[in-house]
């Protein structure tokens, strides 16, 4: 499934708040980001990711990715 970067954090963002609604915020978040990250289906980029120890989604989508996927698109998992 191709899904626009900015639509894939969107969706996993509420879903993770619908699933876990009175947990700390900062939980939610990193929640959030390692679900975003497990979703990435490309091992070089779910690898530099994860690298990246990123806390909150918005920091994910504020990396730079490698040239092939700049484009704002990247092959997720369903």
């Amino acid at each position: 499934m191709n899904e626009n970067l900015q639509q894939y954090e969107a969706n996993i963002a509420r879903l993770v708040y619908l699933a876990y609604p009175t947990p700390p915020r900062d939980f939610i978040e990193q929640l959030a980001v390692q679900v975003f990250i497990d979703g990435v289906r490309d091992c070089e980029i779910q690898q530099a990711l994860q690298l990246a120890r990123c806390e909150k989604l918005n920091e994910v989508l504020a990396l730079k990715l490698p040239s092939k996927h700049r484009e704002g698109t990247l092959e997720l998992e369903k």
